[in-house]
């Protein structure tokens, strides 16, 4: 329990570090949000400077989940704090429907990683298969 400030200090800031390349490497039109909103302190100086000069940003930035109600926020942050939990079985979570679609992808051999791809990729399969 003492070094848990040191070690959630280290977490947050690659954390910080990932947002920053996800903001870096993938374009503003596929991400659609500042990966770095996530961060209060981020959002705070993102007003601040925009308010004071705003030709030198891109103005604000929607959070990834504001279009969710809080109540639906907390769910899912309760759901990913348990699954931090030592003896955490994923077998009794309630899983989103999303979930499924995945698994059913992930188990026909897609490659998942690249999931927003992988239909349009499956259809170029099949297309070019059949010629």
């Amino acid at each position: 329990m003492r070094m848990a400030p040191s070690i959630f200090a280290h977490v947050m800031k690659v954390i910080r570090i990932a947002c920053a390349g996800f903001n870096q490497h993938v374009p503003l039109s596929e991400r659609q949000v500042d990966s770095l909103s996530m961060f209060a302190m981020h959002r705070t100086k993102q007003k601040i400077l925009t308010s004071f000069a705003p030709y030198l940003t891109k103005g604000t930035m929607p959070r990834a989940f504001d279009h969710l109600q809080l109540g639906e926020q907390l769910v899912a942050l309760g759901g990913v704090f348990r699954s931090q939990m030592p003896n955490h079985n994923p077998d009794h979570e309630k899983l989103p429907a999303l979930a499924d679609q995945w698994f059913k992808r992930y188990d026909d051999g897609y490659d998942c990683t690249r999931w927003y791809t992988a239909e349009s990729q499956a259809q170029e399969s099949i297309t070019s298969g059949a010629n």
